[in-house]
């Protein structure tokens, strides 16, 4: 993280001014959304803080193998939006047959967020110290179940909006902060069964 400021700390600057002069009244960026002001509400949220999204997620090395890796990536959301994605970081690598074991995988990550002490930094004559919060996580529906420790969504009680108790903890809302997985739910699943009923000859006439 320390790397990232050093490398980035004008853009950084740059980022947290424009979010500070963000109309509350509107959505711009994630930084004036629903969930950055929510956290900003309830911790000790300085004009100097900044706030990670991480992604997580599956991908087979080898066809003849069942072995895969599970990259534990995250960005940081003061940077300018076209920075942003060009700066991802590699914050864990998992390698094995079996998906990993979540709470030994992301324990380490969690520890050094929650145990970091605030970062000084400066630009120029601009002197910063920024604590280290995380705001989404952003995972497909099968990796959402294991990072959650809960039900898979087709499991009983398997949807984190409804029927299932959660609890906030460090500021993390585990509910609002899982983002809905897009690709599954609908490029893969509604998108994709009406598509297939327009187009396959089958379907043409209904």
């Amino acid at each position: 993280m320390c790397t990232l400021i050093e490398k980035t700390k004008t853009s950084l600057t740059e980022g947290l001014l424009a979010r500070r002069g963000q109309r509350r009244d509107t959505v711009s960026d994630i930084t004036n959304a629903a969930c950055f002001k929510e956290l900003s509400e309830e911790a000790e949220f300085g004009k100097d803080d900044l706030t990670l999204n991480i992604y997580m997620d599956g991908s087979p090395v080898f066809k003849s193998s069942k072995m895969s890796v599970w990259p534990l990536q995250f960005i940081v959301n003061e940077l300018p939006p076209p920075l942003r994605f060009q700066r991802p970081m590699l914050a864990g690598l998992w390698f094995g047959k079996q998906p990993p074991k979540m709470q030994a995988f992301l324990s380490r990550f969690v520890d050094q967020v929650n145990d970091t002490p605030p970062i000084s930094w400066n630009d120029g004559t601009s002197k910063h110290c920024s604590k280290v919060f995380v705001l989404c996580c952003a995972v497909d529906a099968p990796a959402r179940a294991k990072v959650l420790n809960m039900a898979q969504f087709n499991g009983f009680n398997g949807c984190p909006w409804c029927l299932t108790d959660t609890e906030k903890k460090d500021g993390f809302d585990l509910v609002s902060g899982i983002s809905v997985d897009y690709m599954h739910c609908i490029l893969q699943g509604v998108c994709m069964q009406i598509t297939d009923t327009i187009f396959n000859s089958g379907g043409n006439m209904q």
